[in-house]
Formats: structure tokens, sequence, C-alpha cells
């Protein structure tokens, strides 16, 4: 092959590439690859279009966004290490452990509910 037509080949691999590549999967749903700049982005579809799954790879790493009803984990040990961790529930949230729960802080800890505070125990310490 002559080093135009290599080089035509090449431009139109790359160009392919950029555009990305779809692939059909079943209930409708579609999983593309497309890049966005630098990045590499795979993305899951519903049926509908709405966003389901999407993994964007950077040169940092890694970033997830996952859409939907509800989300599920299991293990046998989760750990999570960021410099912040935030939950935001529009409706109610639960922390329930069987075992013993630990809250440390090496700064200070703060509770704020504009309504009344419960704290229950059979023996609630203070200092």
């Amino acid at each position: 092959m002559s080093d135009d037509r290599k080089k035509l080949a090449q431009e139109g691999a790359q160009e392919a590439q950029d555009e990305g590549r779809e692939l059909h999967l079943g209930r409708g749903r579609t999983l593309r690859t497309t890049s966005e700049g630098l990045d590499d982005v795979v993305e899951i579809r519903a049926g509908s279009g709405q966003l389901e799954l999407r993994v964007v790879l950077t040169e940092a790493g890694p970033v997830l966004q996952a859409e939907g009803m509800r989300v599920q984990m299991k293990a046998e040990q989760i750990e999570v290490d960021c410099k912040t961790f935030e939950v935001r529930a529009s409706e109610g949230m639960k922390l329930s452990t069987d075992g013993e729960l630990d809250v440390t802080s090496q700064k200070d800890a703060r509770i704020t509910s504009p309504a009344e505070v419960f704290v229950k125990g059979k023996m609630i310490w203070l200092n």
C-alpha cells in the first residue's frame, strides 16, 4: 500500500473513532463509544434515549455517572477514600448497622435541624 493510501486509511480510522461506535443491545438499549477532546466516553442509553450509565476515561482517571430508579451494591466490604463526600436525599435518609457505629471527626461535628433532635440510648455520655 502506498504511503498516501496508508495515510488516508489512518485518517479514516481516526475519523471513525472520533465519531464513535454504537452497538444495539437488548430491550432497545444502545452502547456507544465516542471521544470528547482527549477523553474516551462509553455510554449505555435506554431505548427512550435516557442515559443509564456513562464512563468518561480522563487523563486524571475514570469518571462514572449512573442514572436510574435504583442503584444497589453488595459486597463484603466497601471503602471510599476521597477529599469530600456528600449525600443529598430529598425525602429521607437512614443509616443503620447491626454492629457498632463510630463517627469520628478531627474538627467540629454538628447536627443541625429546624425541628427537634432526639438522642436515645441506655446511657448517654457527654464529655
